[in-house]
């Protein structure tokens, strides 16, 4: 590991947390929303200290470096109940609802990680083939 040009080591922040005396530790990967959110609920409900680590390679990190493989969602109409649940949970750039109060995206900037076809209840959202 690199740090503004200095060599360091990577510290382990669920061994860190777990050395001191944290009882509730989980590690999710923040892209599974219906798990993460589970998860947080828990630590919410939890009597005492409680810590969650999201563990997920930045996007954008993985474009500088040439290993995102963007893979675009699609809407299809006739599923999308306009319940909007893609857009008020997620906030994503990408997503759109038009004038007509459809739901759209915008391809250029969909990164694919799929987290509004996890909360969409009706499977209307799907990546690109």
């Amino acid at each position: 590991r690199d740090f503004g040009g200095i060599s360091t080591e990577a510290i382990d922040i669920k061994s860190l947390v777990e050395g001191v005396g944290v009882k509730f530790v989980r590690e999710i990967n923040p892209y599974d929303v219906k798990a993460a959110t589970k998860v947080m609920k828990d630590a919410l409900d939890f009597d005492g200290v409680a810590v969650v680590i999201s563990k997920c390679p930045c996007p954008l990190e993985l474009k500088k470096q040439k290993q995102l493989v963007i893979k675009a969602v699609e809407v299809h109409q006739d599923k999308c109940i306009k319940c909007y649940n893609c857009v008020r949970t997620i906030a994503c750039p990408a997503l759109f609802k038009s004038k007509e109060g459809q739901i759209s995206t915008d391809p250029t900037q969909c990164i694919g990680c799929r987290m509004c076809a996890n909360v969409c209840p009706t499977g209307a959202i799907e990546v690109k083939q």
